[in-house]
């Protein structure tokens, strides 16, 4: 398939929980819709295809750069996948739900917050822009 209409999922490649996730939607993903990206140790191959992208950022918080080009992050970078994995089109519309996006990205933001609990390094952030 043609990496135009794939979406290229950016993940800390240090994080046991984000490597996690990506080896389950690997296996889900029978479409082979999306492009795994490893924004700690490929950074340079990903700052050539989508130069606006900070690493600071892609590390902080995963990344969607979905097949139309548009950049999604923590909760809604799940659910701009979750069309491309059909175990997940079902819940998928649930995902758009009112309040069922204000509670995600609260979830989101809580597991990404506490992630050195489970045993995460969390990147510290440059004073660069």
């Amino acid at each position: 398939m043609s990496s135009a209409r794939r979406h290229h999922f950016l993940y800390d490649g240090s994080c046991g929980i984000c490597r996690k996730t990506v080896s389950v939607l690997s296996r889900l993903d029978v479409r082979r819709r999306l492009v795994f990206h490893d924004a700690l140790n490929r950074w340079s191959s990903i700052r050539a295809l989508f130069p606006s992208l900070r690493q600071d950022d892609c590390l902080e918080t995963m990344h969607v750069v979905t097949a139309a080009g548009d950049v999604k992050t923590g909760f809604d970078a799940y659910r701009a996948i979750s069309w491309s994995i059909p175990l997940f089109w079902p819940i998928a519309p649930l995902l758009y739900v009112p309040g069922v996006p204000l509670a995600g990205r609260k979830v989101y933001a809580r597991v990404a917050r506490n992630r050195h609990r489970a045993g995460c390094p969390v990147p510290e952030r440059s004073a660069a822009p």
